[in-house]
């Protein structure tokens, strides 16, 4: 939780900064001599939208370091999975940026799969220390290798 409302207030500011474009670029589709009303009601909801959306983003490395903390997941599915993660984070980045241009779906999906590997490192650590605690009580390694076994990370005992 320590973590999780500074990376959604980062993810906000990240909205805050391409929003103006955004609104630019949305607003130059009004056709000349035409006016472009947008009464207040719709722009907040336009602006708690994106904010939302890019806060939520920005919360993926909590959510992989409370499975990997849990259990659920290791730092080697992971590890295999993040060509599909950085993937789905670029999908992701262009369904919820309302806009058509590049820089608002560059500005999320790049710091979310950077992110990503940020936690991906976390969990690496993680796993090294659960590894080090089964080992020291005889218990198999997260890979399944006994301690007289090489390790499949490293090719050591």
């Amino acid at each position: 939780m320590a973590v999780a409302v500074p990376l959604f207030l980062a993810g906000a500011y990240v909205a805050w900064w391409v929003l103006p474009n955004a609104v630019r670029l949305l607003t130059e589709f009004t056709p000349s001599g035409a006016t472009n009303i947008i009464d207040a009601q719709t722009y907040l909801g336009f602006v708690m939208r994106i904010m939302l959306a890019f806060g939520i983003a920005f919360l993926l490395p909590v959510d992989m370091v409370a499975l990997n903390f849990a259990g659920v997941g290791t730092a080697a599915t992971w590890r295999k999975s993040w060509r599909w993660a950085v993937l789905l984070s670029f999908v992701f980045a262009a369904v919820v940026t309302p806009t058509p241009d590049a820089i608002t779906m560059l500005a999320i999906a790049i710091p979310t799969s950077a992110l990503y590997f940020l936690a991906l490192g976390v969990c690496v650590i993680h796993d090294r220390r659960v590894d080090r605690r089964r080992v020291a009580a005889g218990l198999p390694r997260l890979d399944g290798t006994m301690a007289d076994e090489p390790d499949a990370a490293t090719g050591t005992a």
